[in-house]
């Protein structure tokens, strides 16, 4: 008889996911002359949807980093996209992740994507490859290694180091230039640096390479007497609105100077035991207030406005 299969070589999953067992339908014919002679049922079949494989394209680029022991590498350019997804299918490269090769130090170095993710409605119909993902290069480079300086001031006068005031110990990059000045206000003298260093110059500049301890040394002036302290009350500080001074009946007149010898506040004494200035007006810093007797002796204290 006259009797063949026709359109026998294609079929149509019942889904376009990827799984196991899934229908398979067919649309069988029988052709010939004698094909009306026979009946035929399509037959039943079931086959796998096998997932995707997808790669990464394009390029990316990593920081420069300070060595801290792990492979750790940080994207700052990320042009990759994903190669080998069906048209419209909703699916996209997330959550990339790089790694040096080595923890080590060196420039140049390889840097490898380590980890990605594809999301989307799709992409479980996909798997992802890394295999000949793009790599970069980048560096890591020795930890920056930092230095103290710290300074001791022996006079009620004041260090800066660079143009500002020293307050306290100064930690900087190893390297670090700096210049100290002793400031030479009314009433002291500076008279040298000793400790780590020992030095007469002022201004003096050095190279932080090392934790460094100084100590700046200053002198009363002629007409200065330091035992007269005992007899002047100053307080509060820090101050912050007011200063009060008390004991001054001996003293003539009063000052509060800036740092670089500018005189703030002025004001005659008059015989008074206690003076109460107001300093609100002052900015916060550091201030020097000079207390004059009429012999030319002078009482001088380091303050601060907080």
């Amino acid at each position: 008889d006259d009797a063949i299969l026709s359109n026998h070589n294609s079929g149509t999953f019942s889904t376009e996911n990827v799984g196991t067992g899934i229908e398979v339908s067919t649309s069988i014919t029988l052709e010939g002359a004698d094909a009306t002679n026979y009946t035929f049922e399509q037959p039943q079949l079931a086959a796998s949807i096998l997932s995707k494989e997808l790669k990464i394209v394009g390029s990316f680029t990593v920081a420069d980093k300070e060595y801290d022991g792990n492979t750790n590498a940080t994207i700052v350019e990320n042009n990759l996209t994903l190669n080998g997804v069906v048209n419209n299918d909703l699916i996209s490269l997330q959550d990339v992740t790089a790694s040096f090769y080595t923890p080590e130090i060196g420039e140049n170095k390889p840097v490898n994507i380590s980890e990605a993710q594809i999301e989307g409605d799709d992409s479980k119909n996909y798997t992802l490859s890394l295999e000949d993902a793009p790599n970069t290069t980048a560096s890591i480079f020795s930890p920056t290694v930092y230095y103290t300086l710290s300074i001791s001031i022996e006079g009620e006068v004041d260090v800066s180091v660079n143009e500002q005031s020293y307050t306290q110990s100064i930690t900087k990059e190893e390297g670090s230039e700096l210049t100290l000045t002793a400031s030479g206000v009314e009433g002291w003298k500076f008279e040298a640096w000793s400790g780590d260093i020992a030095s007469t110059e002022n201004p003096m500049s050095l190279i932080l390479n090392s934790d460094i301890s100084l100590t700046a040394t200053f002198s009363a002036a002629t007409n200065t007497n330091p035992t007269i302290s005992g007899e002047v009350r100053v307080f509060p500080n820090p101050f912050t609105n007011a200063i009060t001074v008390k004991n001054i009946t001996s003293f003539s007149a009063i000052k509060v100077q800036n740092l670089i010898g500018q005189t703030i506040l002025f004001e005659n004494l008059d015989g008074a035991n206690e003076k109460v200035l107001s300093t609100s007006q002052l900015p916060r810093g550091i201030y020097l207030i000079v207390i004059t007797k009429t012999s030319g002796e002078k009482f001088i204290k380091k303050l601060v406005k907080n």
